[in-house]
């Protein structure tokens, strides 16, 4: 029968085994043959399922998983030799969920995802436990429940901060009740703790109790609330284990507490007033998503049935339902003057079409407005062809004749790219801008009737790729922005009042904010900025709303939720709403400005330090022990740091740094740069990926992995000698430098194969091939031993690097994005970082592998053990120390 854990997870998704479920004698056909159905199995095929909710992956695709549900296996998998195949499940990125039934006689086994064409193996496999865990309900129709009801109006007498301070309640209470109350606290100590409830919302709203008391607890220490960190890290779950890990300590440079919401969706966007509720509407992945913005709960999620991209958003109630209307894109097609894109309509609450695609433009649809002209509810169209067109919104005809009022110039032009609604002097109006730099009014009637034309004298330089409007000072103006800048024009008298900002900003929107228009950016790499209109000076201090691997923000809107501005900025993942009420800089720490991609611990002169390297071309040192900066940031690199090391040189302590064309030495007490080797050859080849530091032949070196594929030794001796590279070996990849049998030995590979160098003489001692690729490897010391451990798609294995004998394996694992080894007491434990922001920590010695799973807000891209037994953990821009309990 199913495992405990197994059956907690079905419970949060909502499911149920049927009281009174009893296992028969059933036989099935399989490709091996006629076999028996393990109860385990049959228990999980009986679950019942809300008829009202389906599943989805809990990931950027959000794809739908049906479960169960049966399907034909007999021709899926290609093998030699046949298997009990049994599907219990398929998911919409045609995928099917089968089990080996002559191995599924455990209380939680293995779930194989093959595709559906048959043409690859069963190599990747998940135990049925950690399945269910990837996942989270959906629902396709607005249901708000009455609970959640009572509680938003509990929250005016019972008083926010009773709740929101309660680190039981913080875990354990729904958060559809909890996130109500966040606005209402009042005293020091509830905002604290909504501010920890905030950080990570996104990501811990829909995962448990036991997800959410691991990431409180995190981010209370980001915010320096350790005392709260313990506090909610205490807190018992109902089904749920204690903590394994207590975090010591955590930067908090990525937080920011004018940031609310994280939602888990990106794409197009339109807004609207839903029973009182401000909703983002999103169409992502040929799916509707309508999220609350006050407490970030999804209310509809259904999937579109539409075989092209979505490019832009409308919303509007039509006769008493609202409807949604999308704009499409043939990015694809090259037959311009031929391909038409085409807008739909469809029903706010299902995602059911009303009434047939209408063809509008070549191309694209860029950009939608409605309106009333008249009484007349209608939709306007801005299109590749530089054309704006007007719709009746009931009967999808059209009004008038296709408007014409921009040029079209080159083909990468972007057409028009945004279409804004207003009043002036009681006449309703439409304002464009496009591609071409200019800026069109147009009266609305039966057509769209051009009117005033607005020039930005840069010779069509400036793009156009959104307008707002608003009132300044009682006068209509129009803000814009463009590819480089923002610009606010005078509506009635055609002047341009000047740029705004000239910062790469990407979009731009208007909102009032104590009276007076407030003009809110973002860049493209995730600041969030406010201006004011009338005087053109920026308000406050910017918000980073996103940080970590290329990061690129596509929009930003200004909305009101219960009476507060807030913007809604999407990247390509998900989207980001921040307060645009709060005066100054709510950001709470001190670290890197953009994602951690390298880090070491060591000692240095007897204090055991943390080095990290990012993307925001610095590297810092801290103090192991409670996260202090050992000194200034390393700066002055050219790029990104890549590649961090801890060494001596001398008798001296040195930290090596890699930032791809150089080495960079660094007095590890001062900050201070002792010297720079010029890695990047003549030739370009050699940018250094990867770094690691040891002694060949009584000389300290730095040794390094490049794109050109080889391994190199510097010299690091002689700081005024010009330094001459030693060729060691083929590897892309250094992962550490380590003493075998007597001998400095490199450890590279090429992300196939891992080989063994000797540094001195290049001679290649040992080759270890998994037959599959390496994603990561790396090395440790227990006792005379010394062990490798390699991730591979769907299997962590470790080896005695002198012997090549295998010594423990995890499987199941998928893609590996960072991994650890290290003794800890005696025993090897290992450590690895997927990319579904998760950590599992692994006894190397178990028999049967359970790992310890932690989950964190963002991406983990580098992660170091200790001897002690600390887990050393970089995400997003942040870093993290665990110590494990008891």
């Amino acid at each position: 029968m199913l495992s405990p854990n197994v059956l907690k997870q079905i419970e949060r998704l909502g499911g149920r085994v049927p009281d009174g479920f009893r296992p028969r004698d059933w036989s099935v056909p399989t490709p091996a043959g006629e076999h028996r159905v393990p109860p385990a199995v049959q228990e999980f095929l009986a679950v019942e399922w809300p008829s009202d909710q389906g599943l989805c992956t809990d990931d950027e695709f959000r794809w739908e998983v049906h479960l169960p549900s049966d399907c034909e296996v007999g021709r899926l998998v290609v093998e030699d030799t046949p298997r009990a195949w049994y599907a219990v499940g398929w998911d919409e990125g045609q995928w099917f969920l089968l089990v080996d039934l002559a191995e599924a006689d455990t209380d939680d086994f293995r779930v194989y995802r093959v595709d559906h064409d048959g043409s690859d193996d069963a190599s990747s496999w998940r135990y049925l436990s950690r399945l269910l865990d990837d996942l989270r309900m959906v629902r396709d129709r607005i249901v708000v429940p009455d609970t959640v009801l009572a509680g938003e109006a509990a929250a005016t007498s019972a008083g926010a901060d009773e709740v929101v301070t309660d680190a039981h309640s913080l875990v354990n209470a729904d958060p559809l009740t909890v996130m109500p109350l966040l606005d209402g606290v009042t005293t020091e100590r509830g905002e604290q703790a909504a501010s920890v409830y905030r950080a990570s919302v996104g990501r811990h709203h829909n995962a448990g109790a036991a997800v959410r008391r691991q990431l409180l607890a995190l981010d209370a220490a980001r915010l320096g609330e350790l005392g709260l960190s313990r506090e909610l890290a205490e807190v018992p779950v109902p089904g749920a284990p204690p903590l394994d890990w207590t975090v010591e300590w955590a930067t908090g440079a990525a937080l920011d507490r004018r940031l609310r919401l994280r939602l888990p969706v990106a794409g197009p966007q339109a807004f609207a007033e839903l029973d009182g509720r401000t909703v983002a509407v999103t169409v992502h992945a040929w799916k509707l998503h309508v999220h609350d913005l006050a407490t970030g709960r999804s209310l509809v999620e259904a999937h579109l049935e539409c075989d092209q991209e979505f490019a832009s958003l409308a919303v509007a109630e039509l006769d008493g339902r609202w409807i949604v209307v999308t704009g499409s894109n043939c990015p694809g097609c090259d037959r311009h003057d031929t391909c038409r894109a085409e807008f739909r309509r469809w029903n706010l609450a299902d995602g059911n079409p009303v009434g047939a695609p209408v063809r509008a433009h070549p191309r694209s649809v860029n950009a939608l407005a409605v309106a009333a002209v008249d009484g007349r509810p209608v939709l306007l169209s801005g299109g590749y062809d530089c054309v704006l067109r007007m719709w009746d919104l009931r009967t999808d005809e059209p009004i008038g004749e296709p408007a014409v009022g921009h040029q079209r110039g080159e083909e990468w032009e972007l057409g028009i790219g945004g279409v804004a609604v207003t009043e002036i002097d009681g006449r309703t109006v439409a304002v464009t801008g496009a591609g071409d730099g200019t800026v069109r009014l147009w009266a609305l009637g039966e057509g769209c009737v051009p009117g005033q034309l607005m020039t930005s004298g840069d010779d069509g330089d400036t793009w156009i790729t959104s307008v707002a409007v608003c009132r300044l000072d009682g006068l209509p103006v129009a803000v814009t922005s463009g590819d480089d800048d923002v610009r606010a024009w005078d509506l009635c008298s055609g002047r341009q009042l000047g740029a705004v900002v000239t910062r790469g900003c990407t979009r731009s929107d208007v909102v009032e904010i104590d009276g007076r228009p407030v003009v809110v950016t973002a860049t493209y790499d995730g600041w969030v900025r406010r201006w004011d209109l009338a005087t053109r000076e920026e308000m406050g201090s910017p918000v980073n709303v996103f940080t970590g691997d290329r990061r690129v923000v596509s929009a930003v809107a200004a909305v009101r939720v219960r009476g507060r501005a807030v913007a809604v900025v999407p990247d390509y993942r998900e989207t980001a709403v921040v307060d645009l009420t709060s005066g100054g800089s709510d950001r709470t720490g001190v670290g890197h400005s953009d994602a951690i991609k390298a880090l070491a611990v060591a000692d240095s002169d007897g204090s055991p330090v943390v080095v990290t390297g990012g993307d925001d071309a610095t590297a810092r040192i801290w103090d192991l022990r409670d996260g202090s900066p050992v000194c200034p940031p390393l700066s002055g690199h050219s790029v990104w740091v890549n590649a961090v090391a801890v060494t001596r040189v001398g008798d001296r302590p040195a930290v090596l740094t890699a930032d791809g064309d150089a080495v960079r030495v660094w007095d590890p007490a001062t900050g201070e740069l002792s010297r720079r080797i010029e890695a990047l050859r003549a030739d370009g080849g050699h940018q250094v990926l990867t770094l690691a530091a040891g002694r060949v032949g009584g000389r300290d070196v730095a040794v390094t992995g490049g794109y050109d594929g080889q391994v190199l030794a510097w010299g690091l001796g002689d700081a005024a000698a010009v330094v001459r590279p030693t060729p060691v070996g083929p590897g892309k990849y250094l992962y550490s430098v380590v003493e075998l049998a007597g001998r400095q030995v490199a450890v590279a590979g090429d992300g196939a194969v891992v080989r063994v160098l000797d540094l001195l003489s290049g001679e290649e001692l040992r080759s270890l091939d998994e037959g599959a690729g390496v994603d990561a490897a790396t090395v440790a010391r227990s006792g005379e031993r010394v062990f490798v451990a390699f991730a591979t798609y769907g299997e962590l294995v470790v080896r005695d690097l002198a012997s090549g004998a295998r010594v423990g394996a995890l499987a199941g694992t998928g893609s590996t994005k960072a991994l650890a080894l290290a003794d800890v007491g005696g025993r090897l434990v290992a450590a690895r970082a997927g990319f579904d922001r998760t950590v599992q920590v692994w006894d190397v010695a178990e028999d049967r592998p359970r790992p310890t799973s932690l989950t964190f807000p963002e991406e983990v891209n580098a992660l170091a053990l200790t001897r002690g037994g600390r887990l050393v953990v970089a995400f997003g821009s942040d870093l993290a120390v665990l110590s494990p309990r008891g």
